[in-house]
């Protein structure tokens, strides 16, 4: 219902999951936590047809 509400103050769902990110980065900065996102690398070799079982 809270999500529901929220989504009419962006313009689209996206725009809402990066809202509630910096939220979170920045909640977690505050206490003295840093956000380490994960890394825009490609899987070691075979890896990703290993995840997909």
């Amino acid at each position: 219902m809270v999500l529901d509400r929220l989504l009419a103050f962006v313009d689209a769902p996206e725009q809402l999951v990066q809202l509630i990110l910096e939220h979170k980065i920045n909640t977690l900065w505050g206490r003295g936590l840093e956000y380490i996102a994960e890394p825009d690398v490609p899987t070691a070799a075979g890896l990703d047809l290993l995840e997909q079982r």
